[in-house]
């Protein structure tokens, strides 16, 4: 059976609201941005060689082309955040 968690070698936990959601220092990979994402809002990024959904719970836009860190999943939506360069 398919399980996004075998995709990403994660454990899933499931909060009060029944809905599975998995934010995991070891998860951070690259994705890119091809569709906005606006805060809390979804968009769409380019992650391992197909499309999902993504957000950010940050307070922050994300533009096409940026290259953002993914740290968790919720249901199919990968949650991520942006790149801080030093």
């Amino acid at each position: 059976m398919f399980n996004l968690a075998n995709i990403f070698r994660i454990r899933v936990t499931r909060n009060s609201s029944s809905s599975q959601k998995v934010v995991n220092d070891d998860f951070q990979k690259e994705a890119i941005v091809d569709e906005t994402i606006y805060p809390r809002r979804s968009g769409r990024v380019y992650f391992q060689a197909t499309w999902w959904p993504a957000r950010c719970e940050k307070n922050v836009i994300l533009e096409p082309n940026q290259i953002v860190y993914v740290v968790g999943i919720c249901n199919i939506t990968l949650l991520v955040e942006p790149i801080i360069l030093e």
